[in-house]
């Protein structure tokens, strides 16, 4: 059973995103409403505040309530907000300025092949989950297409927004 579970949220995140998703990290099991982009650090057009934008509304269109840092009234600056700079005043900073429970840190690689995102709870800065998104293609053709896949690997963090099934949460799968 646990198998066909771990073959079932493999394949959600395959066929809702357009690319294939491996975990990388999956931490406590926590159920999210409202989540944050820091940003999105990619070549050309796959990164930057455009790309950060086009993840918050794709995580929108799935079953988030999800805001571009870049967008909140906030005063943390966009150097503050890389996953290396992700301290315990800058996530509460963020958590003030956007109502976030979580903040999405996101990279494309430089061939743009894959999506790496990284999910930190903004009130004590753990991991929740860490994924990397791979292109079902060559490469994500568009900030877009990155995007929606990444927002596809993230769903099992979702509390179930507008009615729609949860997908079975990775975490409490074995590993293989």
């Amino acid at each position: 059973m646990r198998a066909l579970l771990a073959l079932l949220a493999g394949g959600l995140c395959a066929c809702a995103g357009g690319g294939h998703g491996d975990v990388l990290i999956a931490g406590p099991s926590k159920a999210l409403t409202r989540l944050a982009v820091a940003g999105v650090s990619g070549p050309g057009a796959l990164g930057g505040e455009g790309a950060a934008r086009a993840l918050a509304a794709a995580l929108n269109e799935s079953r988030f309530d999800a805001v571009a840092a870049a967008d909140a009234d906030s005063v943390v600056s966009s150097a503050e907000l890389g996953l290396s700079g992700a301290s315990p005043g800058t996530l509460a900073e963020l958590r003030r300025a956007t109502g976030a429970e979580a903040v999405v840190f996101a990279t494309v690689a430089p061939d743009g092949a894959s999506l790496e995102l990284a999910v930190l709870e903004t009130r004590n800065g753990d991991v929740l989950r860490r994924v990397r998104v791979r292109s079902r293609g060559e490469r994500f053709a568009s900030a877009r297409e990155a995007a929606v896949a990444g927002a596809a690997a993230l769903a099992p963090l979702a509390k179930g927004k507008r009615g729609k099934a949860s997908a079975p949460e990775l975490d409490e799968l074995p590993p293989p």
